[in-house]
C-alpha cells in the first residue's frame, strides 16, 4: 500500500516518518512473522510525476508495445511540457515516441503511446530477456517488461511463444531458518535458486509476495502464478487484489491470476460463481492480458468459483477423477495448482512414530494427497494436462502435521527449512531436468540389524546396488521411478552403479565414525550490508564422512558480522 505524507510535511523543518504495523490479528495457519519484514521506501518526485503503480506495459511476440501511464500535476499552475516515451534493450533505445501534452493545475491525465520493436528478443525460461519502458515527463519513471505470450488448450497444455511447455511448479511461504519471514534480497534469490536445481520452472505465491521476489523470478526465467489471499467481490477482498495486479502486472514472468484458494464451505455454490465472475470483471478491467484459475480442492466438481474462471485448478488429483473430468469437457483447460503433500524428515531410515521420525523418500502422504511419482507421472503423461505446483518446495513454519503438538513446522518441503535438500529433491532433479541423476538416499548411519530403507533417485536406465563391494540388487529404471530396497543395515559403503545412454555412473554413501571435526561451508556470501549470508556447519568423521546422525550443540562466534540465528532442518527442534 502507498500514503502520500506532502501535506503532513513542515516545509522549513526536519521531518520525522514513523511506521508502525499492528500485529495483534492472527491471519494465515503458517508463521506470519510480526512488524516490517519487507523493505519500505520513501518516494519523493515533482509536482509532475508519474502516479505509482498505473504505469502500463503490453507487449506481444511481434513487438507491438503499447504504453498507458496517469500522469499527476500537483501544482497551481497549467503545464505544457513533452512526454517522451523510449523502449531500451539495455542501454540501446530501440523504440520511442514523443508529444507535447497540457496538463492542468491539480488533475490526473492519461496519456499513452504505441510503438514498435524490430525483431524483439522474446522472454521465455531459457531466455529471460527483459526490456525497460522509460516515461520522462519532467522525471523519468521506468517499468521492466517482456516480450512473451502466454496460452492454454485444453488438448495440449500451457505454451509460451508458441512452444509447448509442462509446468513443473513448486509452492513456498516465505520463511527461512533463523531468519523468520524477514528475507533479504539474496536470500529469496537462493531460495528460487534451489527450486530451479530441482527441476522446477514456475512458482506460486499464495498472497502477494514481495516486489523483489518478482523481480528475480522476471531474471531467472521462473513462472508465476500469483494468487490473492482474500477471495471475493467485497471491498477489502477486491481492495487487495485489484492493489496486487495494479502492482504487478507489468511482470513478464507472472502468466496467470489467481483468485483464491481452498474456500471449503463455499466454493461449491452458484453464489460463489457469480462472485468468481466479478472478481474476475473487476481485475480484467486492470490487466487484459492474462486469464485466471482457482485453487480448488473441491474433488471432481468444477461448479462454483471454478466455473468462473478459465483455468480449472485441482489441488490434489488423488480427490477427483480428473480423467472422467476432461473426458467430459474436453476444451477445458486443467492446472494443478497443488499436488504432493507427502511427509517426510531430511534423515530417517524408516518410519518411527513414537520417535517422531518419518521415512524421508517422501512415499508417506496425508491422506489427499500424492508421492511424487504418484502425481509426476500421472500429470507428466497427460499432454492436456498443463502442469502442476509441487506443495511444497521448502519446509516452512507452522502446519506440522502429522506432527501437530510437538513439532513446530511442516514435514512437507522437497528441501527442509535451513535450505538442505530432502531425498525427494532428487527425484525431481531426475525426471525435470535432463541432467544425469544418480543419488543414494538418505545416508548409511544406522544400528546393526535395523531394517533401513534406502532410495536411489536417479534417471539411468538400470542401476546396481552394492554394500560392500557385493551385490545386493538391480534393476532396470522406467521412466518416472525411484528404485527402493530394504535391507538389513551393516557398517560399510553403500554404492550404487547406473547407466545412462551408455555412460556408467556412480554415487556412495559410507557408515561415518565418532565426529572429529566441524566443517564450514559458505553457501550463500554477503555482497552487501543489505544481505543474509549462509554458512553450513557439518560434523564428520576423520575420514571426512558426513555424522548424518550427530545431533550434539555446537557453540557458535562470528567476527565481522552478526548471527542472526541457526537451523538444522529438523522440524522437532527449533
Amino acid at each position: 500500500f502507498l500514503l502520500e505524507l506532502t501535506d503532513a510535511l513542515f516545509e522549513d523543518d526536519e521531518n520525522s516518518v514513523a511506521v508502525r504495523v499492528d500485529v495483534d490479528q492472527v491471519e494465515g495457519y503458517w508463521y506470519e512473522g510480526a512488524g516490517i519484514y519487507r523493505n519500505v521506501n520513501l518516494l519523493v518526485a515533482d509536482e509532475v510525476y508519474a502516479k505509482p503503480y498505473e504505469t502500463v506495459v503490453k507487449a506481444d511476440i511481434q513487438g507491438n508495445v503499447t504504453a498507458s501511464a496517469i500522469l499527476v500535476n500537483d501544482s497551481a499552475f497549467d503545464r505544457t511540457l513533452p512526454v517522451s516515451w523510449a523502449v531500451l534493450d539495455g542501454d540501446t533505445k530501440v523504440a520511442e515516441y514523443t508529444e507535447e501534452i497540457r496538463l492542468p493545475a491539480y488533475t490526473e491525465t492519461p496519456v499513452s503511446a504505441k510503438m514498435q520493436v524490430k525483431n524483439p528478443k522474446l522472454w521465455d525460461l531459457e531466455h529471460p530477456n527483459l526490456y525497460t519502458l522509460e516515461l520522462t515527463a519532467a522525471e523519468t519513471h521506468k517499468e521492466v517488461f517482456g516480450f512473451r505470450e502466454f496460452t492454454f488448450d485444453g488438448t495440449n497444455g500451457f505454451y509460451i511463444n508458441g512452444k509447448n511447455v509442462k509446468i513443473k511448479g513448486a509452492c513456498a511461504q516465505q520463511d527461512f531458518a533463523g531468519v523468520g519471514i524477514g528475507l533479504s534480497d539474496n536470500l529469496i534469490r537462493y531460495k528460487l535458486g534451489k527450486i530451479k536445481e530441482m527441476g522446477c520452472n514456475a512458482f506460486r505465491v499464495h498472497y502477494a509476495h514481495s516486489p523483489d521476489l518478482l523481480r528475480a523470478c522476471d531474471e531467472m526465467g521462473i513462472l508465476v502464478m500469483a494468487e490473492t489471499r482474500m477471495f471475493g467481490p467485497f471491498p477489502e477482498a477486491l481492495r487487495q487484489f485489484e492493489d496486487l495486479v495494479r502492482r504487478d502486472r507489468n511482470h513478464p514472468s507472472i502468466f496467470i491470476w489467481c483468485v483464491g484458494n481452498e474456500e471449503t464451505y463455499l466454493q461449491h455454490s452458484e453464489q460463489a460463481k457469480r462472485m468468481a465472475e466479478k472478481v474476475v470483471r473487476a481485475v480484467r478491467r486492470l490487466d487484459d492480458t492474462r486469464t485466471f484459475t482457482y485453487a480448488g480442492n473441491d474433488g471432481s466438481a468444477f461448479d462454483g468459483i471454478n466455473a468462473g474462471v478459465e483455468v480449472k485448478g485441482i489441488n490434489y488429483i488423488r480427490n477427483m477423477d480428473v480423467d472422467g473430468y476432461h473426458a467430459e469437457h474436453p476444451s477445458d483447460p486443467i492446472l494443478g495448482t497443488e499436488e504432493g503433500c507427502y511427509v517426510s524428515d531430511r534423515m530417517s531410515l524408516a518410519t518411527d512414530l513414537s520417535n517422531q521420525s518419518i521415512l524421508s523418500n517422501g512415499t508417506v502422504t496425508m491422506g489427499w494427497a500424492s508421492t511424487p511419482k504418484g502425481w509426476v507421472k500421472y500429470v507428466m503423461e497427460r499432454p492436456w494436462f498443463s502442469g502442476a505446483f509441487l506443495w511444497t518446495a521448502f519446509d516452512f513454519h507452522g502446519e506440522a502435521h502429522p506432527f501437530v503438538h510437538s513439532a513446530f513446522s511442516t514435514y512437507m518441503g522437497s528441501i527442509d527449512l535451513a535450505g538442505m535438500e530432502k531425498p525427494a529433491f532428487y527425484y525431481y532433479k531426475a525426471w525435470f531436468t535432463d541432467e544425469p541423476v544418480l543419488k543414494i538416499t538418505p545416508h548409511w548411519n544406522g544400528k546393526a540389524g535395523q531394517k533401513a530403507t534406502v532410495t536411489v533417485f536417479t534417471n539411468c536406465e538400470h542401476i546396481t546396488l552394492k554394500l560392500n563391494g557385493q551385490v545386493i540388487g538391480d534393476c532396470d529404471v522406467a521412466k518416472f521411478d525411484a528404485p527402493e530396497f530394504t535391507l538389513d543395515f551393516m557398517p560399510g559403503i553403500l554404492e550404487a552403479e547406473g547407466i545412462r545412454n551408455g555412460v556408467k555412473y556412480t554415487d556412495s554413501v559410507a557408515t561415518a565414525g565418532a565426529p572429529a571435526i566441524i566443517t564450514q561451508s559458505l553457501i550463500l556470501p554477503c555482497e552487501s550490508q543489505a544481505d543474509i549470508g549462509i554458512i553450513e556447519i557439518a560434523a564428520v568423521d576423520e575420514n571426512g564422512n558426513v555424522c548424518a546422525d550427530c545431533a550434539r550443540k555446537v557453540d557458535l562466534a562470528f567476527t565481522g558480522g552478526d548471527i542472526l540465528g541457526v537451523g538444522n532442518g529438523n522440524p522437532m527442534d527449533d
